[in-house]
């Protein structure tokens, strides 16, 4: 069982990171967006976000309307999370998120008899991901996109900006974060999205399970092509870290 609220947030922003699924650039960046999740089962219920993500060659930071900040330090493998609520911060280097993601799909893994359940519960759907591009997309921001469709065991079309280059290594990056999940194999799908040419300057997942559909629209508002200080991917004065407690 997962005593940690910490574990419980850093699952919750990979999640955030794969739908935005956006990249580690050439030069600096910094990208608004806004998010909408809209789910349907016998009514409706809405929520909705926004963030911005800051981009430097080697690091990239972004910052929720939660009050909590992710840092990437793609150079130094690690993680800073920042609670700018607590003026408290932890770190995490990428070999401990990738253990830690192991144990966390270890311990779904023993709730096996229920995953099947929960896959009975979805339907047929299929494990494998694929990516196929469907042509010239909608200008976003200010930036031509090419749109693509991805499917699997849900679907997410994806426009991205071919002027906004991906390396590949940010969807290895991806992988790293999220558990090993017995019911699909999510590693697979940064494999083929790999496949998309450019930045995701918008994105619409739509998951289907149990007679409900949870739909989340994922935009860029604005991406402004900036020079950034070194204190934008710094801990403010003053914080405290704390230390990471383990899985029990």
């Amino acid at each position: 069982m997962i005593r940690t609220k910490r574990v419980t947030h850093c699952v919750a922003s990979a999640v955030f990171l794969a739908l935005a699924a956006l990249p580690l650039t050439a030069q600096d960046l910094v990208i608004k967006e806004t998010m909408k999740t809209t789910t349907t089962m016998m009514g409706a219920s809405n929520r909705s976000g926004s963030s911005t993500t800051y981009f430097s060659p080697k690091t990239m930071k972004v910052a929720g309307v939660d009050g909590r900040d992710s840092i990437i330090h793609f150079d130094a493998q690690k993680i800073v999370t920042v609670d700018n609520g607590k003026k408290t911060y932890s770190e995490m280097t990428f070999k401990e998120l990738e253990e830690m993601a192991a144990r966390v799909g270890a311990e779904m893994e023993k709730n096996r008899e229920q995953l099947e359940t929960m896959k009975k519960m979805m339907g047929q759907v299929s494990e494998n991901f694929t990516v196929e591009r469907v042509g010239p997309g909608d200008t976003i921001a200010g930036f031509k996109t090419e749109k693509y469709l991805v499917k699997g065991p849900f679907e997410m079309e994806v426009w991205a900006a071919p002027e906004l280059k991906t390396p590949t290594q940010y969807y290895d990056i991806l992988k790293m974060r999220i558990p090993k999940n017995p019911l699909f194999d999510a590693g697979k799908m940064y494999d083929e999205m790999k496949k998309i040419d450019g930045m995701t300057l918008r994105s619409v997942m739509t998951v289907r399970m149990m007679g409900r559909e949870t739909k989340t629209t994922t935009e860029a508002v604005s991406v402004e092509k900036t020079t950034l200080p070194a204190e934008t991917f710094a801990v403010p004065a003053g914080y405290t870290l704390e230390k990471r407690q383990e899985m029990k």
